[in-house]
């Protein structure tokens, strides 16, 4: 059993905020895109690829989700 203070669970609960906000992050913009969040996981598509795109940067750069995770909440496979 982890320690309370224990690094990878403080390290589990911060991973878990930043899915969380990043989560909101996506219905937020998915709203004022005039989109569902299922078209956006859905897949490529013109419109949406733009909107994916800038998702992705922000998702890595400002809240530190993996590549992975990023690709999973965007619904964009992360194998070749």
């Amino acid at each position: 059993m982890l320690a309370a203070g224990d690094p990878r669970q403080r390290a589990q609960r911060t991973q878990g905020r930043r899915l969380r906000e990043a989560q909101g992050l996506l219905r937020r913009r998915c709203r004022q895109a005039r989109i569902s969040l299922v078209e956006l996981q859905a897949g490529s598509r013109r419109r949406i690829a733009t909107l994916r795109a800038d998702l992705a940067v922000y998702l890595v750069t400002q809240l530190g989700l993996s590549l992975a995770e990023t690709a999973r909440q965007l619904g964009v496979s992360t194998s070749g």
